[in-house]
C-alpha cells in the first residue's frame, strides 16, 4: 500500500497521502487521500510502521470528488461512546451565524423590495435606501422599548446601513451572534406588522421566523436532551392540543 502513497499538497490537489493509482481490488481511486482515524491516527510515519504488523489493521480512505461541505472526516467519531446521538446543536455557529442572519436579510429585503413603509421615491435605489433608514427606525425604537423590560440583556445592533445590508441583487447581512439572537424577534415583529403589504409568498417567511423563535426556546430552556413530551409540548401548533 505504502509504494502507491504519495503527499499532494496542491491547493487544488488531495491535501494530504494520496493514492497515485487507482486500487479496484479495494474498490479505491487514483486521489483518494489517506484519512487519521482510531486505529491509524498519523498517517506519516504512524502508517509506516503499521508494516510491522500485526494484522489485520482498518484504515480509513477520504474521496475528494464525493464530498460537500465537510472537508474531513472527524476522528472523533471513533471515540468509545462518541456517536451522533451524543452530539449537540451549537447555537452560535448553527443558528446565530448561520441560518438566522440568512433569514434576517431575507425578511428584511423583502420589505425593502415591497416598499412596506410606503416611501414616494421614483428611483429605486433611492426608495432602497430611505427604507432601509425606516426600517433602521424602527430598529432602535424596538431596542428602546425592550430595554425598558429587559435591561442589558439585549445585545444592540450599533447601526443600520446600506452597506451592510447588501443588493437586491446579491443581499447580504452578517450581524454578531449576540446581535442576530436580538433581531430575530425584532424582524419577526416587523413582518407581522407589515403583513398586509407583503405577497402572500410572505407568509412562509413569517412562518420560518417563529419557527426559528420556538428553536431556541427549546434549546434554551430544555434539557440538552429534551424528552419526546418536552418537545411535542413545544412544537404544537397555536390552538391545536
Amino acid at each position: 500500500m505504502r509504494r502507491h502513497l504519495r503527499f499532494d499538497r496542491r491547493p487544488d490537489g488531495g491535501r494530504g497521502r494520496c493514492l497515485f493509482e487507482p486500487l479496484p481490488r479495494l474498490h479505491l481511486e487514483r486521489g483518494d487521500r489517506l484519512e487519521p482515524s482510531g486505529t491509524c491516527p498519523d498517517i506519516g510515519v504512524g502508517f509506516d510502521q503499521l508494516a510491522d504488523g500485526p494484522f489485520p489493521v482498518d484504515i480509513c480512505f477520504w474521496r475528494r470528488s464525493k464530498e460537500t461541505l465537510v472537508r474531513h472526516r472527524c476522528p472523533m467519531m471513533d471515540i468509545p461512546g462518541c456517536s451522533p446521538s451524543s452530539l449537540m446543536i451549537d447555537t452560535l455557529h448553527c443558528l446565530f451565524l448561520g441560518v438566522v442572519p440568512r433569514f434576517l436579510e431575507a425578511a428584511i429585503w423583502l420589505c425593502i423590495v415591497n416598499n412596506v413603509w410606503q416611501v414616494d421615491a421614483t428611483h429605486t435605489a433611492t426608495r432602497d435606501q430611505l427604507c432601509i433608514q425606516r426600517c433602521r427606525a424602527e430598529l432602535f425604537d424596538w431596542y428602546r422599548r425592550k430595554a425598558r423590560t429587559h435591561g442589558a440583556r439585549v445585545t444592540e445592533l450599533t447601526d443600520l446601513t446600506p452597506g451592510m445590508l447588501g443588493t437586491r441583487g446579491s443581499p447580504f447581512f452578517s450581524p454578531k451572534g449576540a446581535e442576530a439572537r436580538w433581531l430575530l424577534p425584532l424582524v419577526n415583529e416587523l413582518l407581522a406588522k407589515h403583513r398586509a403589504s407583503l405577497p402572500a409568498t410572505a407568509t412562509a417567511l413569517i412562518e420560518c421566523g417563529s419557527t426559528l423563535d420556538r428553536l431556541i426556546v427549546t434549546m434554551y430552556e430544555f434539557p440538552a436532551k429534551p424528552s419526546q413530551e418536552q418537545c411535542k409540548a413545544n412544537w404544537e401548533p397555536e390552538g391545536q392540543t
